[in-house]
Order: C-alpha cells, then sequence, then structure tokens
C-alpha cells in the first residue's frame, strides 16, 4: 500500500532500511504503524499469567488472627466439611479482604457472607461468625456486589467485632472451597496465627 520495495533479499526490522533507500520514509512510516498496532493490541488482551506453573494456586488469608484448625470450628456444616475443605480463623481485626484476584459470585444480603470465584475455577466460600445470620446484618459493611470484579488484598466485608461480641456471637470466620473435589489437593497452612494477606492455603487443580 506504501509503494515499500527491496532493492536485494535480506532481513527486515531496521536494517532493512538498508535496501529499501529508495522508499526509507514510507519503511519506517511502515514500521511505526506496525509496532504501534502490536503495542495496542498487546494492552487490550495481555493477561496477567499466573506465576505458578503447576496449576497450583495460592489462597492470602482474608482475615488476620488465630488459625483455627477445620475439625475445631464450632459448627458441623464445617467442622464435618459439609461444604468442602478449609479452615477457621479467629479474627482480631474487623476487615475482610479478598484471598485473590477473582469474582464475587455470591453476597449475604445480611453481609455476614461471601463468595468469590478465583482465575483457576476455585471458589471460596467466607462466612463470618458462628450464627451471625441471627444478627440481620447488624455488625457488618458489604464492601463490594455481587459480580463484581476483585482484587487480592481488596475489602469485602467490614466487622464489627466489638458488637459481635457483645451480643453472645463467636467471630470466627471460616474460609472453605466449596468446590474442593474438583481439584487434586488443598494444602492448609501449618502456622498458628496468620497476617492479613498471608498465604493460607494452597490449591492444585488436575490438570
Amino acid at each position: 500500500m506504501l509503494g515499500v520495495y527491496g532493492s536485494s533479499y535480506g532481513v527486515t526490522g531496521l536494517l532493512a532500511m538498508l535496501i529499501t533507500l529508495d522508499c526509507t520514509k514510507q519503511y519506517i512510516l511502515m514500521l511505526i504503524v506496525a509496532g504501534g498496532i502490536s503495542f495496542i493490541l498487546t494492552g487490550i488482551f495481555w493477561k496477567e499469567q499466573d506465576e505458578n506453573t503447576d496449576g497450583t494456586s495460592s489462597v492470602g488469608a482474608p482475615a488476620e488472627g488465630k488459625i483455627i484448625p477445620q475439625e475445631k470450628i464450632p459448627d458441623e456444616t464445617f467442622s464435618q466439611g459439609l461444604v468442602g475443605k478449609g479452615i477457621g480463623i479467629l479474627p482480631s481485626k474487623g476487615k475482610i479482604v479478598a484471598p485473590f484476584d477473582g469474582m464475587i459470585i455470591m453476597t449475604a444480603q445480611t453481609g455476614h457472607a461471601i463468595a468469590i470465584k478465583g482465575t483457576n475455577g476455585e471458589k471460596i466460600l467466607i462466612h463470618v461468625g458462628i450464627d451471625t445470620i441471627e444478627l440481620e446484618g447488624k455488625g457488618f459493611q458489604l464492601r463490594v456486589a455481587e459480580g463484581e470484579q476483585v482484587k487480592r488484598g481488596q475489602e469485602l466485608i467490614r466487622i464489627d467485632l466489638k458488637l459481635l461480641k457483645e451480643k453472645g456471637y463467636d467471630p470466627i470466620t471460616a474460609v472453605f472451597v466449596t468446590n474442593s473435589r474438583e481439584f487434586l489437593e488443598i494444602k492448609i497452612t501449618d502456622k498458628e496465627e496468620i497476617r492479613l494477606g498471608e498465604p493460607v492455603m494452597s490449591i492444585k487443580s488436575r490438570n
């Protein structure tokens, strides 16, 4: 289209200017257009790949505090693994954050529970407190909405821990992989205390 031609055989790129001396300006314009289009398309469609190449994804702690083993969570739904495999965290701070980049797939109207789906298909349920649905939303502030894309560490729920304790509710927060059977392995941290965002479990896919 620009009338660019070569006077002999040779490589392309900047060195090709040596064989396009009669139409160098057009050739440089062609390089700029081609490079610009590639740059723009890369910016639009590029998706950063997970650093893990073995199909393992990391789940960050959505709450900060003491780790409670699954079997010691005072709720049979969680302790007996009826909703999958996971752990409990006795929060020391009233903040729940996203454990990884993903999409919110469920929010309880009362604000005490939320579910997020990760890029590898893992679905994590975060349930704050035992029987806290009875509070009918008191003490909870949802910061996101169902269908929203979130980033790791983004605040999801604000909790009034003082209110929960005054009302006599255990604030243990259950963090469970609800589709555990779809994965090859789920490893739980052996730490007794966890800080916000620290790896609390790893999930290895079957592929």
